[in-house]
C-alpha cells in the first residue's frame, strides 16, 4: 500500500504539476484505549480496528505527508469524535446508523463531513 500510494501521488503530480493535491486521512473510528456498545465490537475486535486505524495513520504520515501535498488529518484531532462520544461530537457512526442523519455504519456522520470540509477549506487557505 505504501509503495502504491506514493506512486499514485507521484503520477498525479507528473500529470498535473500545477494541481493542488489534498490528502485527507480517515477519522478515528475507535477511541484510544476504550470500546463502547455503539461500536458493536468485542474488546478484541475494537483493539484490531484501532490498530488498523493507527497503522493507516502512520503510513499516511510517513508516505504522504513528506510528498508536499496538502495534508488534512482528522485522525489526529484531539478528543473523542467517534460514536462513543456525545452525539454533538460524533464524527463517525457506529454499527447502527440512521440514513441521512448519521450516514452509513463506520463512516463519517453529517457532522464529520462538515468538520472535515472545514478542515480542507482551512488547509487550502
Amino acid at each position: 500500500m505504501r509503495v502504491a500510494l506514493k506512486a499514485m501521488i507521484e503520477k498525479i503530480k507528473a500529470a498535473a504539476p500545477s494541481a493542488k493535491i489534498v490528502f485527507v486521512t480517515y477519522p478515528r473510528e475507535v477511541p484510544a484505549g476504550t470500546n463502547c456498545p455503539a461500536l458493536g465490537f468485542t474488546n478484541s475486535a475494537a483493539a484490531v480496528v484501532r490498530s488498523i486505524g493507527q497503522t493507516l495513520e502512520n503510513a499516511f504520515l510517513q508516505v504522504v505527508k513528506p510528498l508536499g501535498v496538502i495534508f488534512v488529518d482528522p485522525y489526529a484531532v484531539p478528543g473523542d469524535h467517534t460514536v462513543c462520544a456525545p452525539p454533538s461530537q460524533q464524527w463517525t457512526a457506529g454499527a447502527k446508523y440512521q440514513f441521512g442523519v448519521t450516514g452509513f455504519a463506520y463512516h463519517p456522520t453529517a457532522l464529520g463531513h462538515q468538520v472535515m470540509a472545514q478542515m480542507i477549506i482551512k488547509a487550502l487557505g
